[in-house]
């Protein structure tokens, strides 16, 4: 994945058939593996700069509007950020408030939903501003989230319990969408700060930050990736050939996953 990123951070000397050509094979393997192995800053990175290199014109055209919308918005976008950091580090010492910054990838397969689903154009000032807040311990993320519910009003059905139940790969967050006076939606995400490191860097995070606390090491993420892993030998030793294998993998990969709990909470997951 390393090896991959810094291919597609240096590109630009190829010709144009063989940069298209090696951004898709990055859309197609090293993303969602990027993903399966829970290492989101890589994947949001990868996915950037193959879609700068597919779609160079489009990815072009959706950050010029975004820069636009951002500019034109960065003082109400301010003020809400200056309030929801004045309740939260009021109340919880040590703790942080930032923007997140918008992946032009994601913003692009929303705009090609609504016109899909809607029709016509897209309006991107209807934009979710989102919020990241990162507090000590996990007890704390549920006293931001009371704080936040108290401050701006919820969104009915957009609240999501990932530290509850974490996400196959070992996410953790709590997650909510609210609405300001202003009438801007705000999707907030809250975190210990090392269920952030390892959100980000997944597997990797023990080696990243040797620090974090053995209870907050990355174990689901791991377990997660073994019993893939476990899946792919399997795959290997079904398939007739190394093409039969590769398209079984493939397939294994950009499938979407179900998570089930069982009545002893446990997570599985199926295909």
């Amino acid at each position: 994945l390393a090896d991959r990123l810094h291919n597609m951070r240096t590109l630009g000397s190829m010709k144009p058939e063989a940069r298209r050509r090696i951004a898709h094979e990055t859309f197609t393997i090293y993303i969602p593996l990027a993903r399966r192995m829970g290492m989101n800053a890589i994947r949001r990175e990868l996915q950037l700069l193959a879609f700068q290199q597919l779609y160079p014109w489009r990815s072009r055209c959706i950050q010029r509007e975004l820069q636009t919308y951002l500019e034109n918005n960065s003082q109400r976008h301010n003020q809400i950020l200056e309030a929801i950091a004045e309740r939260i580090m009021g109340a919880l010492p040590g703790s942080a408030v930032f923007l997140w910054e918008k992946n032009l990838f994601t913003l692009y397969n929303r705009i090609k939903e609504h016109i899909k689903n809607q029709g016509g154009s897209f309006n991107i000032n209807k934009e979710m501003l989102e919020v990241r807040i990162l507090v000590r311990n996990w007890q704390d993320c549920y006293v931001a989230l009371g704080l936040i519910h108290g401050l701006y009003h919820p969104q009915l059905g957009k609240f999501k319990d990932y530290i509850a139940n974490p996400k196959t790969y070992g996410f953790q967050a709590l997650q909510t969408v609210v609405l300001t006076s202003s009438r801007q939606l705000v999707r907030i995400q809250i975190q210990t700060r090392e269920m952030y490191q390892v959100a980000q860097y997944g597997v990797a995070a023990q080696w990243r930050f040797p620090d974090m606390s053995a209870d907050q090491k990355p174990n689901i993420t791991q377990d997660a990736l073994n019993r893939w892993l476990g899946q792919v030998r399997d795959l290997g030793d079904q398939s007739a050939n190394p093409f039969e294998f590769f398209s079984y993998m493939q397939s294994d990969l950009n499938n979407a996953e179900l998570s089930a709990l069982t009545p002893k909470g446990e997570v599985k997951e199926f295909p």
